[in-house]
């Protein structure tokens, strides 16, 4: 189930973030952002010093072992230039299609690749995303089946968006998709293609926005069999884009069905993925070695998102997604732990990152399984001994991560008595506390800050009508004794 909200954010940011490998020009960072990026990288307290290691696309889904360098010469490797759109327009006007489209088509398939391919990333901290230097636009180009999956999956997301059903010119191309595919399925130079395999994860996520989560399973399902068909993910390698959309499906499948994901079942690397030379803090005493790996890099990535978009910085788009799909696949695949205070981190880990990662501009997924999930553990005595802090913290993460009233209505009453034994009154009071765990500044502080003022809100409220009975049984009492 999906809510058409729009996302919002917040500039208000703050110092106490740690930079990673961002950048926003050809030029190299300044000697003064270089220095105030070593200054936050020293910061932290001694606990556990996670190993090193060299961070570049395709590090952790192709398990490249590299030499493991420094955390300066990551950073001079992992620095790109920053993209701009340069055509304006519907800018496709002149474009040469695989296929016969018509005007309007056209300006579909251009919003569609300027704006929501772009909303894949939250922009406040990413770069900008180039068409151009994209893959999947030299596909328009020369592949029929791509271009009419686009026209179909562009038209359908307009016609959801607009509350209505599929139109007729949405149902005629979604045909010419399928007419097409099962025609390339059964050759067998081109059942495993770049362009094959794209449909399908389009295939996968377009019925899941829309609801229809078994056909979304099926077409999963099929997708994993040609990606091991064709060797592996590790076969997609010179095409990071398509394995990271590859694995957006796969997780995406997995979180709204409360199953295990197909890709990564076997092998996972558990070690820390993000190199830093930071004592990473973590939440409880004797964690899980797995998931206190996870934390560090989570935490890690949110406050470099955090200096990025503080200095004017940006994140590539590429080490954003791979580093998301690697904690994720490890939350998920991660058992529940026996120690039901840490199988509550997790989720509300889990959870966190989905706000991040899986989260689009203008589609807020809701994860039935996972917020069920998540509800149960929040509810166990165990959490009731729980750090304030810490209970804080999560009960924060399940209202962000809330799409309906459904999902948030029983977290509101224990924020109200959280905050009330700690004696926060003040929103700047909640993000210190929140800022200490994970936050990103730019993707929650306005959600947090509504949360805040609807816990306020309804406490007054509470309040107010208690008076009011109050005052209405003392009038009764002083009636009687007239």
């Amino acid at each position: 189930m999906v809510d058409r909200t729009r996302a919002r954010s917040n500039q208000n940011l703050s110092g106490q973030a740690n930079p990673f490998i961002v950048t926003t020009s050809h030029e190299k960072p300044s000697s003064a952002s270089r220095r105030l990026i070593r200054s936050h990288v020293m910061r932290g307290k001694n606990v556990k010093k996670p190993a090193s290691s060299h961070l570049k696309p395709g590090a952790w889904m192709n398990r490249d072992s590299g030499a493991e360098e420094d955390l300066e010469a990551a950073e001079e490797k992992s620095m790109v230039p920053n993209p701009r759109l340069e055509f304006a327009g519907s800018g496709l006007a002149f474009f040469r299609f695989a296929d016969g489209v018509q005007p309007y088509m056209a300006d579909m398939i251009f919003k569609f690749f300027t704006i929501l391919k772009q909303s894949l990333y939250p922009i406040e901290v990413c770069l900008a995303w180039d068409p151009e230097s994209s893959k999947w636009f030299e596909y328009l180009q020369s592949d029929a089946m791509y271009l009419h999956s686009m026209v179909w999956s562009t038209q359908l997301y307009f016609d959801w968006l607009q509350g209505s059903g599929p139109s007729h010119s949405t149902l005629v191309h979604f045909s010419k998709t399928l007419n097409l595919l099962q025609g390339r399925v059964v050759d067998p130079d081109m059942a495993t293609s770049d362009t094959t395999i794209s449909v399908v994860v389009t295939l996968v996520m377009m019925t899941a926005l829309v609801g229809k989560q078994e056909e979304a399973k099926r077409h999963m399902k099929g997708l994993h069999r040609m990606v091991v068909v064709r060797g592996g993910l590790r076969e997609l390698r010179e095409n990071s884009q398509l394995q990271i959309k590859c694995c957006r499906a796969d997780l995406s499948i997995a979180l709204a069905n409360g199953t295990k994901p197909f890709f990564f079942s076997k092998n996972i690397a558990w070690e820390p993925f993000l190199p830093t030379k930071e004592d990473h803090i973590v939440p409880l005493t004797d964690m899980d070695t797995r998931l206190a790996n996870i934390w560090g890099d989570l935490r890690t990535f949110c406050r470099s998102a955090n200096i990025a978009f503080q200095t004017g910085q940006k994140v590539d788009p590429e080490l954003f997604q791979e580093t998301l799909i690697s904690i994720e696949y490890r939350l998920i695949h991660l058992d529940p732990n026996e120690d039901f205070l840490q199988e509550t981190l997790r989720l509300a880990t889990l959870a966190f990152s989905t706000t991040v990662f899986l989260q689009t501009v203008g589609v807020k997924a809701r994860y039935d399984s996972l917020s069920r999930q998540s509800r149960s553990s929040i509810h166990l005595e165990s959490f009731e001994q729980a750090p304030h802090d810490l209970c804080i913290w999560i009960l924060f993460v399940a209202a962000v991560f809330a799409v309906t009233g459904e999902d948030d209505y029983w977290v509101i009453p224990l924020l109200q008595e959280r905050l009330r034994r700690v004696e926060v009154e003040t929103w700047n009071t909640v993000r210190g506390i929140l800022k200490k765990f994970l936050w990103i500044d730019a993707l929650h502080d306005a959600e947090g800050e509504r949360i805040f003022d609807r816990v306020c809100r309804q406490g007054s409220e509470a309040v107010g009508l208690v008076e009011s009975c109050d005052i209405i049984s003392r009038k009764r009492m002083e009636n009687k004794n007239e």
